[in-house]
C-alpha cells in the first residue's frame, strides 16, 4: 500500500513538473503614477543609478548588508550598478537606451537567472509627468511557471512603493 502511495505522488510530481516547461513562463509588470515635476527632472533620477538607492525598495533598509558597485557613463546609457547582498540576490543592472526627458531602458539580471528588461517612461503632461515602470522576463521552469502571479505582486509592490518614494522626492 505505501509502495502504490509513493508511486501516485512520484507520479504527480512529475506530472506538475512536466506542465511547468508548457505553462506559461513569462511576466510582465506595470505601474504609472503622475508627478508634478518636469519630464526633464524626472528623468535626470531615474537615469542617474547611483539615485535608486534613496527611492527604491532595493537599498539598505531592506539589506542592511548591501554592497553596490557603479559604473557611469556620461552618456547614461552604458551605465550600470552592480550588487551583493546578505539577503538580496547577487545581480546587474545596465542602462541599454535613454532618451532625455523621455526616459530609460535597462536589463536587470540576478546571477543565475535570465535578464529581465525595465522601463521606465516619462511623458511630459499639463502640471506634471505621467511616469510608467515597466518590467517583462521569462521565470524558469520547473517552479517559475507556478509562481507569476507572485512574483508579479512582489514586483508591483515595490514599483508603488518607488514610484511614491520618486514623487515624494521630486515635489
Amino acid at each position: 500500500m505505501l509502495k502504490k502511495v509513493l508511486l501516485v505522488i512520484l507520479g504527480v510530481i512529475l506530472v506538475l513538473v512536466a506542465c511547468s516547461y508548457i505553462l506559461p513562463d513569462q511576466y510582465s509588470v506595470s505601474r504609472i503614477t503622475f508627478i508634478a515635476a518636469t519630464a526633464e527632472e524626472v528623468h535626470e533620477v531615474v537615469s542617474d543609478l547611483t539615485t535608486w538607492q534613496e527611492w527604491t525598495v532595493w537599498n539598505k533598509s531592506l539589506d542592511p548588508g548591501l554592497e553596490v558597485e557603479y559604473s557611469i557613463k556620461e552618456s547614461v546609457v552604458g551605465s550600470s550598478s552592480s550588487w551583493t547582498g546578505d539577503s538580496m540576490e547577487p545581480g546587474t543592472m545596465e542602462i541599454i537606451s535613454a532618451e532625455p526627458g523621455r526616459g530609460i531602458v535597462y536589463t536587470l539580471e540576478f546571477e543565475g537567472m535570465p535578464a529581465a528588461q525595465g522601463v521606465i517612461q516619462i511623458t511630459q503632461m499639463k502640471g506634471g509627468s505621467e511616469v510608467l515602470w515597466m518590467m517583462d522576463g521569462i521565470a524558469m521552469p520547473p517552479l517559475g511557471p507556478y509562481m507569476i502571479g507572485f512574483i508579479e505582486s512582489i514586483i508591483g509592490n515595490d514599483f508603488d512603493a518607488g514610484l511614491k518614494n520618486l514623487k515624494e522626492r521630486l515635489q
